[in-house]
């Protein structure tokens, strides 16, 4: 019998306009390497809901830009933290995590 790969949701904003750096860049290489490890799901930070009770964790990736959604950002943290899903980064962070 074939185990099946664990399930991870990569959280990012890839369409971010970072100063001297392109965000999706960074995200394809990652999830180049995840996807040979894990079931992989990419997607926006204000879509993560459908996703959340079907993975065993969570990667946030370039957090900062949710200056523009803070509301939806805190739903996600406090959805997150209730439900228990493994976060990496963790949630409780100061800085770009706290937006």
């Amino acid at each position: 019998m074939t185990q099946s790969k664990p399930k991870l949701l990569y959280v990012s904003d890839i369409n971010y306009p970072a100063k001297d750096r392109i965000y999706c860049l960074e995200d394809v290489a990652v999830t180049t390497y995840l996807r040979e490890h894990l079931n992989l799901v990419i997607c926006h930070p204000k879509d993560t809901e459908p996703f959340e009770d079907v993975v065993d964790g969570i990667i946030v990736r370039n957090s900062g830009p949710v200056i523009y959604y803070r509301e939806a950002y805190q739903e996600f943290r406090q959805r997150i933290a209730k439900k228990g899903v493994p976060v990496y980064n963790p949630l409780c962070g100061k800085g770009d995590m706290s937006g």
